[in-house]
């Protein structure tokens, strides 16, 4: 909220609204991008028919949920933001299990592809534990914009380093292909 509020000063009502619903869409920004790639990667292997089906079973999921969340009045217009979340787990799941079918060398292995999963959560919870404990510990008012604006900037870092050692570690790991 305090991160529209900066963005949109003149409009805190609208800024108080739309929290909720970009908080819930943001979180399918992620599985959004990997359908992309996951796509990709089937158009790529000749199986071009198969993300347009993900997609279409993915609109499905969108439609029937949206109508009926959106007409609850304790979730409304975020309803949107749940269904859309849904659609894009639903295509990817759909996208990953037929490139894991028709191409399977595409895909890490389980163990690779559930550190790459499994990463970025686990290094979510302390750089969001961390940042803003940091931010109280320089001083920094909660909710000020300066406030905000380094605790994005800590989490970003804490999780940029945590991203780098889980490479370092994952590097020893693997052989070269060379």
């Amino acid at each position: 909220h305090e991160i529209l509020l900066m963005l949109f000063p003149l409009q805190p009502n609208a800024a108080a609204a739309a929290a909720p619903w970009l908080s819930v869409l943001g979180l399918s920004v992620p599985a959004a991008c990997l359908v992309a790639l996951t796509g990709a990667m089937l158009q790529a292997a000749g199986h071009a028919s198969r993300p347009v089906v993900s997609m279409c079973a993915g609109l499905c999921v969108k439609t029937v949920l949206s109508g009926i969340l959106i007409g609850l009045p304790s979730v409304g217009v975020t309803g949107a933001a749940y269904a859309a979340l849904a659609c894009d787990t639903l295509v990817l799941t759909l996208n990953t299990a037929g490139l894991a079918r028709v191409c399977p060398v595409l895909l890490p292995s389980g163990r690779t592809l559930a550190a790459l999963f499994g990463c970025p959560l686990v290094l979510s919870v302390p750089a969001l534990w961390a940042a803003p404990r940091l931010a109280a510990a320089a001083g920094l008012r909660p909710g000020s914009p300066v406030c905000t604006a380094v605790t994005i900037a800590a989490v970003a870092a804490l999780y940029g380093a945590g991203m780098i050692v889980c490479l370092l570690l994952a590097r020893r790991r693997v052989p070269s292909a060379a």
